[in-house]
């Protein structure tokens, strides 16, 4: 009787792992996001680069964008992350340049400007493989530095 119970009890562990795992939920998260760019070194040409702050995620140390690397006003971004994970955005521009006051027009990189831009998430790496997601937001530029700050949500698979 005892190896019956005792075969008995492997058999239902043996089908218990046959069975299928109830799906897991996808998992949506709202963030807000502060890049903090120069257009100089050590940024290649057609670069910004810098750092960010992302809500939920932290400071990253290491981001960059490429302009016009999907077209015209279409450019891509790269956030690394310190564990080697990489978030890959494609960004658009959906506007010109617009300049306050009296400064439109105006010559030398100190005059500010600011644009509206869209975000599509459409690649990730390591703990952000199959991550998507959307934002909006706004660049300003003064002095060869650009604020970009940005609203969104993620969504994990």
């Amino acid at each position: 009787m005892k190896k019956f119970v005792y075969a008995a009890a492997l058999m239902g562990m043996a089908l218990t792992g046959l069975t299928a795992a109830p799906a897991m939920a996808q998992t949506t998260v709202p963030f807000h996001a502060t890049f903090v760019e120069t257009h100089h070194e050590p940024c290649a040409v057609g670069t910004s680069c810098g750092t960010a702050n992302i809500s939920g995620l932290g400071h990253v140390e290491d981001q960059y964008v490429v302009f016009n690397a999907c077209g015209p006003g279409c450019h891509m971004r790269t956030i690394n992350f310190d564990d080697g994970s990489t978030i890959v955005i494609r960004e658009s521009v959906l506007g010109p340049f617009e300049s306050p006051g009296k400064s439109e027009g105006g010559s030398g990189a100190g005059n500010p400007r600011s644009l509206q831009i869209t975000q599509e998430i459409v690649d990730g790496t390591g703990v952000f493989e199959g991550v998507t997601g959307s934002a909006t937001g706004t660049v300003h530029v003064a002095a060869n530095v650009a604020i970009i700050r940005t609203s969104g949500s993620l969504t994990y698979p």
